[in-house]
């Protein structure tokens, strides 16, 4: 079993795509996996939590001014910004599923695998972790904030019931992660990366699965419009990348483009998770294709950060 988690783990690039394609080409299978997602999401974190190693993120504890400052530039200045193009754009312009969407991107955290991948394109890992648990702890006050703040249509859930659910999520997979370090012990843990990395795409592969659910007859319906959703949710990526390196270019590159990374790849899974099946077709449709740059990216930005980053000692 060990030996097929680890060859999993080597090949999860390949296979997470592969399973996107799959869940759209087997809508049943799609379908069965659904009420899977957020039992997926809640084990994912809880074993990312599980891995993490506290000692790197001590060294940007201890000088809390800058990352404060970028906390607050990732937690409340961008989701202020992409709430205000919702408003100014108009809800009834783009839907209540679509503006929903929006504004939880823009709230959500980091994306789990931003450490691992953020040393991947030569960044500071340690940085992205730090901000990974940061923002993973604020967001169930941040995203429910946001969507009372920004949408004006009938919410899925109300914004209190979507923090309880959020910090269930959160809370629940702190603990359990607590609880597996105990048991399985730390340097057991650091020793077979392997292993999680396996157990990690396993998780990956049924959560795109079952968010592909539905995805397939929406594009046949209507394809220029799911071409559209694409094309927003890489805009949005490269986006926040963009403007959030510009932001922080001066204070140093290293930083500036690990905070970049950190804003523009987002994970919408906590808020799938917490809100469930019950959400507008154009919400779970965003949900969906937002995968797509989360997966393809970190190969388009490698030698875009390598160029960022020449000369940098």
């Amino acid at each position: 079993m060990t030996g097929i988690l680890e060859l999993l783990g080597r090949h999860g690039a390949t296979l997470l795509i592969a399973s996107l394609v799959f869940g759209l080409l087997l809508p049943e299978v799609a379908d069965l996996f659904r009420p899977l997602l957020t039992p997926s999401v809640f084990a994912m974190l809880a074993f990312a939590m599980t891995r993490v190693d506290l000692s790197e993120a001590k060294s940007h504890i201890r000088k809390p001014g800058m990352l404060l400052a970028t906390l607050f530039w990732i937690n409340i200045v961008l989701p202020i910004c992409l709430g205000l193009a919702v408003w100014t754009i108009g809800e009834d312009t783009l839907g209540l599923g679509l503006a929903l969407a929006i504004v939880l991107i823009g709230a959500a955290p980091p994306i789990i695998s931003s450490p691992a991948l953020s040393y991947l394109l030569g960044l500071n890992g340690a940085l992205s972790l730090t901000f990974l648990l940061l923002s993973t702890t604020l967001t169930p006050l941040i995203t429910p904030g946001m969507t009372g703040l920004w949408i004006e249509g009938d919410m899925p859930l109300s914004p209190l019931v979507l923090a309880e659910r959020l910090a269930i999520l959160i809370g629940g997979s702190f603990i359990v992660a607590f609880a597996l370090r105990r048991v399985i012990g730390l340097k057991r843990i650091q020793k077979s990366p392997g292993v999680f990395d396996g157990l990690n795409v396993v998780l990956m592969i049924i959560f795109a699965i079952a968010l592909m659910d539905g995805i397939g007859a929406i594009f046949l319906q209507d394809p220029m419009r799911f071409l559209g959703f694409i094309a927003l949710a890489f805009t949005l990526a490269f986006g926040m990348f963009a403007i959030t390196t510009a932001v922080f270019w001066r204070h140093d590159r290293t930083f500036a483009t690990t905070v970049g990374y950190s804003c523009g790849f987002r994970n919408i899974a906590l808020a799938v998770g917490a809100l469930g099946v019950a959400v507008p077709d154009d919400t779970w449709t965003m949900f969906a294709v937002v995968q797509f740059p989360i997966y393809i990216c970190p190969l388009l930005l490698r030698p875009v950060c390598r160029k960022l980053l020449a000369g940098q000692p």
